[in-house]
């Protein structure tokens, strides 16, 4: 389970106590708070462990020299010793290999958990959504298309998000497709990181867009070897996706997706398919989904809004410590409002957002 690293101290503990981990691995800028906060709830320091840019030149050393010839080598690296302190990537290193783990049976891999990651925490503090190893594969399973590209991408979401963690944990290791990190957004960072290593996909959040747009730098000319842009995290107006359209190739598509943590990806405008720059796209298989009017009946016509319900394979096993993720068939229920056009699902609302007046229903974000 992943968290800022500049989370606020009762952030942080809030996470740990979802999370009760036996080892946290954190960053530099973040080790004092955790060393604190994670000794306010009895762990040791023994059970933290330090990735800082070491560790980079840690990993090639261990590639190029082998397993024996590292574990002498890293001596200088290594901790003092007990339980007073903290551990560094060096140290994890040296602890050699295993074989993998592979479930044969599927009920093993929907049932055992895989990761947890903390909910937006819309209706209060967040919750831990636990994902199943089986829910992941299928995660990837229905977003992963053929590409008439070589995909080669550029990420500066938190991965410890599933937004950011979907296109991060799988693709470049089952594919052996490139990924660059930058770790944090700086629009002129990106710009260049985009030119130098001629990205193909990107995955960016709406103020990312906003950023784009209002860039009074001339960036288009470095942003021509892009062909998808997938957006999603926050509702974008059309009008801003369009605009950020004009920006890139001729053949590139910015499109929305939508999905959730407790989902994943339910809806995609894949690359080469007709859209439209309001809309989050269509079904991705691996999923149903059905939209319930606020007299509780089922909305079965075009254009009629009604709140999202999803069912399928990607869906989290449950939230931890609680019972109430899914009902009892199994459909997870949103909270967003949305309508179908011609294939097309479009949001518009939070069921929070809505009220009737004179039995009309008035959407009040409008």
């Amino acid at each position: 389970m992943g968290s800022n690293a500049r989370s606020q101290p009762q952030e942080l503990d809030h996470i740990l106590e979802l999370g009760n981990p036996k080892l946290i691995i954190t960053t530099r800028d973040a080790l004092p708070t955790v060393l604190s906060v994670s000794a306010d709830r009895g762990m040791l320091p023994s059970q933290v462990c330090l990735v800082d840019e070491a560790a980079t030149s840690h990993v090639a050393q261990l590639l190029l020299s082998g397993p024996l010839a590292y574990a002498a080598a890293i001596s200088p690296y290594l901790p003092h010793g007990g339980d007073n302190y903290y551990l560094n990537f060096a140290h994890l290193l040296g602890y050699g290999e295993t074989g993998w783990l592979f479930f044969q049976d599927e009920a093993i891999a929907k049932s055992t958990p895989a990761a947890m990651f903390s909910t937006s925490g819309t209706g209060g503090l967040p919750k831990a959504a636990i994902l199943s190893h089986h829910a992941i594969v299928s995660h990837h399973l229905s977003i992963y298309y053929d590409v008439p590209y070589e995909a080669s991408r550029l990420m500066s979401l938190p991965m410890f998000h599933l937004f950011g963690a979907l296109w991060t944990h799988i693709f470049p290791i089952r594919y052996g497709q490139p990924l660059y990190i930058l770790p944090r957004f700086d629009i002129a960072q990106y710009v260049a990181a985009v030119y130098q290593y001629q990205i193909t996909e990107a995955y960016m959040v709406p103020a990312m867009i906003h950023a784009f747009n209002r860039c009074a730098f001339p960036v288009a000319d470095y942003l021509q070897s892009l062909r998808y842009v997938g957006v999603a995290g926050a509702p974008i107006d059309g009008a801003s996706m369009q605009q950020f359209q004009e920006l890139l190739h001729v053949d590139a598509n910015a499109s929305q997706l939508w999905g959730m943590t407790e989902v994943g990806v339910v809806f995609q405008n894949r690359y080469g398919q007709p859209g439209n720059s309001g809309s989050i796209g269509r079904l991705v298989p691996g999923y149903e989904i059905r939209l319930v009017g606020q007299d509780g009946n089922l909305v079965l016509d075009d254009n009629k809004p009604g709140e999202l319900f999803v069912r399928g394979n990607g869906l989290l096993t449950g939230y931890k410590g609680r019972d109430d993720a899914k009902d009892a068939q199994g459909w997870f229920r949103t909270g967003d409002v949305a309508y179908v056009n011609n294939g097309l699902y479009y949001i518009v609302g939070r069921t929070k957002e809505l009220i009737k007046v004179r039995g009309y229903v008035i959407l009040l974000s409008l």
